[in-house]
This record gives C-alpha cells, structure tokens and sequence, in this order.
C-alpha cells in the first residue's frame, strides 16, 4: 500500500514534471515495449521476468501522468537489442509494434564522444551517464539503483521503479 507520504513525494513530481514529460530507463521502457505488445509476455520473456503484469500496469499507470515519455537513441539500442532475443516466430510482428511505439516517444540525442567527456563517463557508462545528465531537465525513472542514487546524490530528481513496485498490492 502507498503510505500518504510517499504518495505526496510521487504526486509533487507528477505535478511539476507532468508538463515536461518522463525520461525512461532501458529496463523499464522494455517492459512497456512488451507489455504494450503482449502482458502476457512479461513473465515468460527472459529479459522482462523480474517484473510481472503488476508491474506493467504500475508503469502504465504512471506513465498516463506525463505530457511526454523521453528516451535516448542508447536506450533505444538497448531496448532493441534486448527485445530482439524475443523467439524468432514473434520478431517480425514485434518489429512492427516496435516501430509504432517509438513514433510516441521523444528522443534526445548526444554524440558519444560528447558524452565520454562529462566526468560521469567513467563512473556510470555512456548510456547511463547521458540519461544523468539529462535527468537535470526531466524525471527520470529508472531500477538502476547506481544510476538512480547517482542522479539523486547530484540532486536531480528520479523514480527508481522497485519503490514503486507493489504498491496497491496487499502487504
């Protein structure tokens, strides 16, 4: 269950970045990729079993609250490479869900030989250390417990999902 002040902490960054939009993590946009493909997926594909269609309707319900998902073409190549170890008889339809659901996303990009030079480079990898810089301007939610205590030590603000999962759940 949601205790009231967590719900208060989730319904202030709702309010100020609902406008702006949410910039998503590899992990969790792959569980919107395929949970917006096939819930019943989610627990059976390799790369999402440690989330359940729980899971999956706690991120939609939450996604519902932003103007905007944000994403990076790094973690869209993630996303990709990951959700392309799906069984070879769903690929090309998955292919086609993939290419509609990335039409509704906001995409940043940034040179990797730009990022390599921030000094979270070495401490958190390219894909990382970008969503980090970016997370000053958005919210980002993540389950990367390093990159969401990175951002939140720097003073950013983020949602690392596992506080979020369960709640609503009977304890």
């Amino acid at each position: 269950m949601i205790k009231s002040e967590e719900s208060e902490w989730l319904s202030g960054l709702v309010a100020r970045y609902g406008r702006h939009g949410i910039l998503v993590d590899s992990n969790i946009l792959l569980l919107l990729f395929i949970g917006t493909y096939d819930r019943a997926l989610i627990s059976k594909f390799k790369r999402t079993q440690t989330f359940d269609e729980q899971d999956f309707e706690t991120l939609v319900d939450l996604l519902v609250n932003f103007g905007a998902i944000h994403t990076t073409a790094h973690v869209l190549a993630e996303v990709s490479n990951l959700s392309w170890s799906l069984p070879a008889r769903l690929i090309e339809d998955y292919a086609q869900h993939f290419i509609q659901t990335i039409h509704r996303l906001s995409e940043h990009h940034m040179l990797g030989v730009e990022i390599v030079e921030h000094e979270i480079f070495p401490k958190l990898g390219l894909s990382d250390a970008y969503l980090a810089a970016l997370a000053s301007r958005y919210l980002l939610l993540t389950d990367d417990w390093a990159l969401s205590n990175f951002v939140a030590i720097a003073g950013g603000d983020v949602i690392n999902f596992n506080h979020l999962r369960g709640y609503g759940r009977a304890s």
